[in-house]
């Protein structure tokens, strides 16, 4: 389930950031951070949206999403990967 979500988001990254490109959303440095912080956003809150519908989805057949540490040294070092190869992703 979960590497189809990722699939799925990377998919959308790549669509976004064609459609930033035709639009000359990287035609220099400013408007390339400008469109790189779009991107990011947008991508974001598509993330949030698919997780509170998989979550209803799983919540009506009786399953849960497992509880989250986040006070854990691995969860902020996972979300730091991920930030930073999202930039990466956007800045191609």
């Amino acid at each position: 389930l979960s590497y189809r979500t990722i699939q799925i988001l990377y998919g959308e990254l790549k669509r976004f950031e064609t459609s930033a490109k035709i639009r000359l959303g990287y035609s220099n440095f400013r408007i390339s951070l400008l469109t790189t912080s779009l991107l990011a956003k947008t991508l974001f809150i598509r993330a949030m949206e698919r997780v509170e519908k998989t979550s209803l989805a799983m919540e009506l057949r009786g399953e849960e999403f497992p509880e989250v540490n986040t006070k854990s040294r691995g969860f902020l070092l996972s979300l730091l990967l991920i930030s930073l190869m999202v930039s990466i992703a956007c800045l191609k």
